[in-house]
């Protein structure tokens, strides 16, 4: 997508999320040439989620079919996302494929379409965390993952455990989330490849 404009499907298949936020957000996304495109189902609420189960899943899957749209972001995290799975069309997702970009509770998103679809996906921010205070080096990452020219990183402050060197794709996330992932349709898929966890420090509820 180098050269061309970007243009952002915004769904909310969890929590409802901050409208003012969210409105500074797309402000911001805006400011940067970046087009952004949603329906207003995203401001529905149902008690703590951004609507309904089968409302949520259905934006999801118009996202997919939207042929304007080149990367899809979730406006923010929260609980419920993995309660949109099984309703999801994962043939229909997957004659469709687009770059996604989730973490926190929409990891469960990012595991389910990584073994049942071809979308290339990113662990990274939602929409209400872009904002002219973010980090340089967030912000730099962010546009470079939407242009298509990524370089490599360099990660400082870790602790080596086994000294060597490996080539592998990366899957992971939410500690939480790999964990109740397990033993069902979204499970994590850890096969050949390098496991990173956040959130280890989550509460013991």
């Amino acid at each position: 997508m180098e050269g061309k404009k970007v243009t952002i499907g915004i769904c909310a298949p969890g929590s409802h999320f901050n409208p003012e936020k969210f409105d500074a957000s797309i402000k911001f996304l805006n400011s940067l040439g970046i087009r952004t495109l949603y329906s207003n189902i995203i401001f529905d609420r149902l008690r703590y989620f951004a609507g309904s189960d089968e409302g949520r899943a259905h934006d999801l899957n118009a996202m997919f079919t939207n042929k304007d749209v080149d990367v899809i972001m979730c406006a923010r995290g929260g609980y419920g996302t993995a309660r949109i799975i099984d309703l999801l069309d994962h043939e229909l997702i997957q004659a469709n494929p687009k770059i996604f970009i989730g973490a926190s509770d929409v990891c469960s998103l990012l595991f389910y379409l990584q073994n049942n679809t071809q979308c290339d996906l990113f662990f990274g921010p939602f929409v209400t965390e872009l904002t002219n205070d973010m980090a340089s080096e967030s912000l730099e990452l962010f546009l470079k993952t939407l242009s298509g020219n990524i370089s490599p990183t360099k990660i400082t402050g870790l602790k080596t455990l086994l000294p060597g060197c490996t080539k592998a794709y990366v899957t992971g996330g939410n500690l939480t989330i790999i964990q109740s992932s397990l033993m069902t349709s979204h499970e994590i898929d850890t096969d050949g490849k390098i496991l990173f966890i956040e959130d280890v420090g989550e509460k013991l509820y």
